[in-house]
This record gives structure tokens, C-alpha cells and sequence, in this order.
């Protein structure tokens, strides 16, 4: 029986996020996508079509992964697909706190910097 790799779909304005990340998950077997901005993964996420996102929250302003998230919850035609929020923001209460966070598909929140241990296990969990 074979097995097809799982996407994922790093979504981060710093490329030394994504670049570390991108070689764990790669190491690991996983198919890696990057967009520096939610703008950018707007774009390509059909396309990709990813298993997971891992997701920061602020990158072309405070909220835009929150807005990301929230946007491709409720896009009609969009794929259940799960988010892990990786943020230096920590776990902020005012966007917890958020009717967007509850129904945005965010499964986890991990603070930066996460270690390759933690970032895998957090998308094992949710595949």
C-alpha cells in the first residue's frame, strides 16, 4: 500500500520562518508550499490545494492570518482545512477572544519559535 505525501502550506512574511520550516517538513516527507503574505496564499491555495496550514498571524497588518483564516473558513467551495496559528504574538486574548478565531478552523497555536518536535506533532495531530 503507498502512501501520498501530506501538503503543507507555510504561510509567513519571514523567510526565515519559512525556510526552516520548509527544511523540517520536507525532512519529514511532507510536500511544502510557501506565500509571504495572506495575499499571497489567497493565490495559490486552490492551486496547492494543501492537508494543513501553518499560519502567522500578523503580516501585512496585526490580523491578516486571522482574516486569512476566516476568509477560506466561510469561501463557499473552500476545503475543510485545518490551521495551526504560528505566531510571535503569543496567545493574545483579544484575538482568541474573537468570534473569527471559533469558526476559522484553527486547530492549534504555537508560539514562535517552535521546535521541529512540537511543529510536527501539532500536524500530525490534525491530519
Amino acid at each position: 500500500m503507498t502512501t501520498t505525501a501530506k501538503k503543507v502550506f507555510l504561510v509567513d512574511d519571514d523567510q526565515d520562518i519559512i525556510a526552516q520550516n520548509r527544511l523540517i517538513l520536507e525532512a519529514k516527507g511532507f510536500i511544502v508550499e510557501d506565500a509571504a503574505s495572506a495575499k499571497e496564499a489567497g493565490e495559490k491555495i486552490s492551486d496547492f490545494s494543501p492537508d494543513v496550514i501553518i499560519l502567522d498571524v500578523m503580516m501585512e497588518h496585526p490580523r491578516a492570518g486571522l482574516e486569512f483564516a476566516g476568509k477560506i473558513a466561510t469561501e463557499k467551495g473552500m476545503p475543510k482545512i485545518p490551521i495551526i496559528l504560528l505566531t510571535s504574538d503569543g496567545h493574545n486574548p483579544a484575538w482568541l477572544s474573537s468570534p473569527n478565531f471559533t469558526w476559522a478552523r484553527i486547530a492549534h497555536v504555537l508560539d514562535k519559535p517552535v521546535t521541529p518536535e512540537k511543529l510536527v506533532e501539532a500536524i500530525n495531530s490534525v491530519l
